[in-house]
């Protein structure tokens, strides 16, 4: 949910928190997900001049994780394991690997990440 926005970083920034939470507290394991974006913050990414491929790169690079951020999610004593605190996790191996839908109706800045 990001309505406070026109910014198209700002608004994927959100998206890309949200697959990265998902990491810290899930899996960290690359693989294939789904993201969904509302009418209304689609129309802002489009008025900006983005595109699909756009989208997928700025997520690409802002869906990591180094191995010292689970010590935020209660999880430090796998911090200093094989890898070590700055072992890099992506979300995504390749830009490719989100699929990018536009759904929902003309109000709202509700959108979702489907995780792999």
């Amino acid at each position: 949910m990001n309505e406070w926005t026109h910014d198209p970083e700002e608004i994927l920034a959100t998206f890309a928190a949200e697959i990265r939470h998902n990491m810290l507290t899930d899996s960290v394991w690359s693989g294939n997900s789904a993201m969904v974006i509302p009418k209304q913050l689609r129309d802002r990414i489009t008025a900006a001049g983005w595109q699909k491929q756009d989208i997928q790169d700025f997520m690409f690079r802002h869906t990591r994780l180094f191995r010292r951020a689970w010590a935020t999610v209660g999880k430090g004593k796998i911090v200093d394991r094989s890898g070590g605190p700055q072992q890099e996790f992506r979300a995504l191996r390749e830009p490719s690997d989100l699929f990018v839908a536009a759904a929902g109706g003309p109000a709202g800045g509700f959108g979702a990440i489907m995780p792999p």
